[in-house]
């Protein structure tokens, strides 16, 4: 373990690398060991929990009660510490306070994913740096967040989703975006609240739908209907989205607009007052049709079980979406077209021998009690017999 402290700690390059460099595993296992409350403090009466970590980060007490509430209150401690320091929040920093917080169980157990989040991070720089060399030119900045990541040598920010709504409907999208940034942790982005300004807000919100949004959320009304900007956003995405082959636009019904127009026929629309009125889960539907499933360690450990299991079978053959099978190689094919005749005549086969065993008639001592048919000279003979037939129908399967 102080091997591992000391790695951390020792290398000068890390020193300033920020904590936003750590990815989701290692985030994952420091909210599951700093969420739990401790009742013992340390020896200077810090809880050694998420919240002797958020007092020693600076968050100020009157965020303390929001953060209670939330479901993944470390993540957000380190979320906000990143947004409030960005110069001190640091990966060093964040090693010294759990050492304050005497937490050298989550040292222990982040060290190596820690390792490996700042390679990561240093060879993402690298590629980012040649990927993006005129990245000072503002081609590629789009948003603050931009800004703020570029400062930190960080690739352009991406979003799960992107909110359009028309001006009348500011008071309801507001509550929404601030349900999903503060309850659900969903980064979005907000036309009049994110984009830089002096770029034209179309080529700005073409690129963020196409390339750095994963959804568009479209607040339904009779004003947003009634914007041709509106209209021409959600119909380039919904061509992005047919394009990608994903679902791209979540549509949310507001208010009232009579018979929507055909672009939405196809879509599940999420209706705000209906959801509410009876189901009350308007806000988690919401959330979970932006958010995007990330393929688990354990989720790849069962598909490399399947894919080796099917490998033999499968190597030579490809697959065919439109006809749902697969085709074989044009050795196999010929080799098929050849033999499709005598196959037949084997499955004629196979059913007459199954047809065989079907009307074998079975004699009356046959039907004897178990024990007595157990012990009567002719069971061995008649069983190995039907043993034979079945054995030699499935070979020819």
């Amino acid at each position: 373990m102080e091997q591992h402290i000391s790695d951390l700690n020792g290398s000068h390059d890390n020193k300033h690398i920020t904590i936003r460099a750590l990815r989701r595993g290692s985030r994952n296992v420091i909210s599951t060991l700093l969420n739990p409350i401790k009742i013992i403090p340390n020896d200077k009466g810090l809880p050694r929990d998420w919240q002797g970590l958020a007092e020693l980060c600076g968050i100020s007490g009157e965020k303390i009660p929001s953060l209670q509430q939330d479901p993944d209150p470390s993540n957000k401690v380190l979320h906000l510490w990143s947004e409030e320091d960005k110069n001190e929040s640091t990966i060093d920093k964040f090693i010294i306070y759990l050492e304050e917080l005497d937490r050298f169980d989550v040292i222990e157990d982040i060290s190596p994913l820690i390792e490996e989040d700042i390679n990561y991070f240093k060879q993402n720089t690298s590629e980012f740096s040649s990927k993006y060399p005129d990245l000072d030119s503002d081609k590629y900045i789009l948003t603050i967040d931009d800004v703020n990541r570029r400062s930190e040598g960080l690739e352009p920010q991406t979003y799960d989703a992107i909110v359009l709504f028309a001006d009348d409907d500011i008071d309801f999208a507001t509550e929404l975006i601030e349900t999903m940034e503060n309850k659900y942790n969903l980064k979005l982005c907000v036309k009049g609240r994110d984009l830089v300004g002096g770029r034209f807000e179309h080529e700005s919100v073409i690129k963020l739908i196409s390339e750095r949004c994963r959804r568009l959320v479209v607040i339904l009304s009779p004003a947003f209907l009634d914007s041709p900007t509106n209209q021409f956003f959600y119909s380039f995405a919904q061509a992005i989205g047919m394009e990608q082959r994903q679902r791209k636009i979540v549509p949310c019904l507001y208010k009232n607009c009579g018979k929507l127009p055909a672009e939405f026929s196809c879509y599940v629309i999420l209706d705000y007052e209906r959801t509410n009125k009876v189901w009350k889960n308007f806000w988690y539907k919401l959330y979970s049709s932006i958010r995007t499933l990330e393929t688990t360690p354990a989720a790849m450990e069962n598909v490399n079980l399947i894919s080796a299991s099917t490998s033999d079978c499968r190597s030579s053959s490809q697959y065919n979406p439109s006809s749902d099978r697969f085709l074989l190689n044009p050795e196999q094919e010929n080799a098929s077209a050849d033999s499709s005749r005598s196959s037949n005549q084997v499955k004629f086969k196979i059913m007459g021998d199954l047809d065989s065993i079907q009307n074998k008639k079975i004699m009356p001592e046959e039907c004897a009690s178990g024990s007595n048919s157990a012990n009567s000279p002719a069971y061995p003979e008649k069983k190995q017999e039907t043993t034979r037939l079945f054995i030699s129908v499935l070979k020819k399967l």
